[in-house]
């Protein structure tokens, strides 16, 4: 776990490239100096990716029993996502079991989180996620993808503590001002 990064130094960093208190879809938010920073940093990391195609590269090697899927989150948040699927859960069984990567591209962080899906008649019927710690059936995938991110991108992970830290005057993605927390400034409101 990373224990250079303190709430305070996170927070500023988010406001570097969130407006505060200008909801996503006001008028103004495009023009204003954090987003316009924050979708130049995207952009730069969409152009920008071999360390994440060499990370993606070795999760296909060393994990070959499992389903690796590269979600496209840079062009939405600022964040990198690949989910694993757990080597008894392939895609399309009534079961998704997955463990989810998330990097960051404010910071050298990830966080890794366990997702579970249940799908009847090709609808999720129910969903459950696990941040850490996660459920023994997922931990050895998480010490895997938490592994490599080290390695292969020298990211490290926040505690819970910190990622669930509250971000009041921040919009990000579908959450209002006021539910916004450094999980979702750093990485995604789409957690599934």
């Amino acid at each position: 776990m990373s224990t250079s990064l303190t709430a305070t130094r996170l927070l500023d960093l988010i406001h570097h490239f969130y407006p505060r208190n200008v909801h996503t879809t006001d008028a103004r938010y495009d023009s204003q100096a954090e987003a316009l920073r924050l979708r130049e940093l995207r952009k730069a990391a969409q152009e920008e990716s071999s360390a994440w195609n060499t990370l993606l590269q070795r999760i296909h090697e060393e994990l070959p029993g499992c389903s690796v899927w590269e979600l496209p989150s840079l062009l939405y948040d600022p964040c990198r996502c690949v989910r694993v699927s757990l080597a008894d859960s392939p895609v399309g069984a009534p079961e998704q079991k997955a463990v989810v990567l998330l990097v960051s591209i404010l910071a050298p962080v990830h966080h890794i989180y366990a997702s579970f899906q249940r799908i009847e008649s090709k609808h999720v019927v129910e969903q459950r996620l696990w941040h850490a710690p996660l459920p023994p059936e997922y931990q050895s995938l998480e010490a895997r993808l938490s592994s490599l991110a080290q390695a292969v991108l020298g990211t490290s992970r926040l505690s819970n503590e910190l990622l669930f830290t509250p971000v009041p005057d921040i919009q990000v993605g579908n959450l209002d001002l006021g539910r916004a927390q450094l999980i979702h400034c750093l990485f995604t409101d789409r957690l599934w």
